[in-house]
């Protein structure tokens, strides 16, 4: 049997945009895959016109941004994950201009997050042993 698969930029991006979480200050712009290097790359753009101070909390206009930056993220279906975006920088009123936190590199040193996502993979384990019972 012959398959047809067909994606469109829209929904490749929006499935992205998904995965990883990303509220409307991000967009996913772009995604390169390169099945010779087994290779996803994503490119993200901060899209809102302010931020928050990593430092003292406060919201401020967006200043600028940092050059562009990228991150290694877990695979995608045992393809190597690149996320590259430029963090956006904002001007608090208290601490001056700062780099914002990006939220995907916010919870990866996370220790909950590594932990909550261990003890799904426990629960679907112990599920499916138990259906094979």
């Amino acid at each position: 049997m012959d398959f047809c698969y067909s994606v469109s930029m829209e929904t490749t991006t929006k499935h992205y945009r998904l995965l990883l979480g990303l509220d409307d200050s991000w967009d996913v712009v772009r995604v390169n895959l390169s099945l010779e290097e087994k290779r996803v790359e994503i490119f993200l753009a901060y899209v809102a016109t302010g931020g928050t101070c990593p430092e003292c909390g406060s919201d401020g206009p967006l200043a600028d941004h940092a050059p562009e930056r990228k991150w290694r993220h877990l695979d995608t279906m045992q393809f190597e994950t690149i996320l590259i975006a430029k963090t956006p920088r904002t001007q608090c009123p208290k601490c001056g201009v700062k780099t914002m936190t990006v939220p995907w590199a916010d919870h990866f040193f996370d220790s909950n997050f590594w932990q909550n996502s261990y003890n799904a993979v426990q629960v679907r384990l112990q599920s499916t042993r138990r259906g094979c019972s």
